[in-house]
């Protein structure tokens, strides 16, 4: 149990500095204060995250966890499926606005505010088991 709730307090505390780091993503790019390097950055992060978050998914189902511990891991895969996939698909057609790029910030920075109370609500229900 200790090793199980070890990895989910740091699973989840990782969460929500992730979740900080979209809120100030979404800021600065709605500000236009980004640049190719930062931009880079945030992807490799990204695609890293992705990696970690299917091995958090195998170490929760190897002990047992409760399914509701899934849910973030799962919302995480599918977003970066979902959101990188339309995002190919707005760039390719030329599709992109000013209404579609005020649209992906803000989803990004509600999403990212998902992420944050979600992970605190696990953390607290964590503590209180």
């Amino acid at each position: 149990m200790p090793q199980k709730s070890g990895f989910l307090k740091s699973y989840l505390s990782i969460i929500i500095l992730i979740g900080l780091l979209g809120l100030i993503d979404a800021s600065l790019t709605y500000l236009h204060f980004t640049n190719t390097i930062y931009e880079t950055a945030i992807l490799i992060f990204s695609v890293l995250f992705f990696f970690f978050n299917i091995l958090a998914i195998i170490f929760l189902h190897y002990h047992g966890t409760e399914n509701i511990f899934y849910i973030l891991p799962i919302y995480h895969l599918v977003t970066f499926v979902v959101f990188n996939a339309l995002g190919l698909v707005i760039i390719s057609h030329g599709w992109f606005s000013p209404i579609i790029f005020t649209g992906t910030v803000m989803i990004e920075f509600f999403s990212s505010l998902f992420e944050i109370t979600f992970a605190a609500y696990l953390v607290k229900r964590l503590l209180l088991r």
